[in-house]
């Protein structure tokens, strides 16, 4: 099993986990409001959606919401803390298989907060390429990523619980812009919010809403 996954299964991490981020738009520094405004539409998927902090800011706002995780136990607690049975609904998913559960042009927006970062460097591309099959003509994605010196590197994180490791990808800004640009998504908004230092490395988290063409 995936390191970062066998971290993720451990009911106690994911109670840690759902305290930390609790406030998760405003860790991000998100503007909800500006987005609920101007997305295309109301088909959402909520990739990697861990405990549901944004599956269910945007089903109060009227978003017809799908929340994925490859996590059991964070998706029992997504649906722990849902109010409504339906919406948002949750599925243990692995991003890399998106294309096996939806159609084509399924999801006006893909919302992917902080969980390319568990992907390896290779398989960014692949996942990105299924995103947009699954993404209306002009749909959106809102993506937050980890910026740095490319490469992947073990977080030991105590903080979490004991023994708690995730693996975290950074990437480097010009090749994920680059890799953007390839499949024909235009940046609508990019921001840099400065992060902590991992494995010795400077960090930025990278925000980055498109639009496919």
């Amino acid at each position: 099993m995936d390191i970062t996954k066998q971290t993720y299964e451990r009911e106690e991490v994911v109670e840690k986990y759902y305290d930390r981020y609790l406030t998760a738009p405003e860790y991000f520094e998100i503007d909800i409001p500006k987005l609920v405004k101007t997305f295309p539409g109301k088909k959402l998927l909520d990739v990697g959606c861990g405990p549901g902090q944004f599956s269910r800011i945007f089903g109060e706002n009227g978003f017809d919401v799908v929340g994925i995780d490859y996590s059991k136990a964070m998706v029992k607690k997504a649906k722990s803390l849902s109010s409504d049975e339906n919406n948002p609904s949750y599925r243990v998913m692995d991003m890399k298989e998106v294309k096996k559960y939806f159609k084509e042009n399924t999801f006006d927006v893909i919302w992917a907060s902080a969980s390319l970062l568990h992907l390896e460097k290779t398989e960014i591309p692949i996942v990105l390429k299924s995103f947009k099959y699954i993404l209306r003509p002009r749909g959106h994605m809102y993506l937050v990523i980890k910026l740095g010196e490319q490469g992947t590197v073990l977080l030991k994180d105590g903080d979490l619980g004991e023994g708690v490791v995730r693996k975290f990808t950074f990437l480097n800004e010009k090749w994920f812009e680059n890799l953007l640009d390839g499949m024909n998504f235009s940046i609508i908004e990019k921001r840099l919010k400065k992060g902590s230092v991992i494995g010795g490395r400077p960090s930025n988290w990278g925000h980055y809403w498109v639009k496919s063409q």
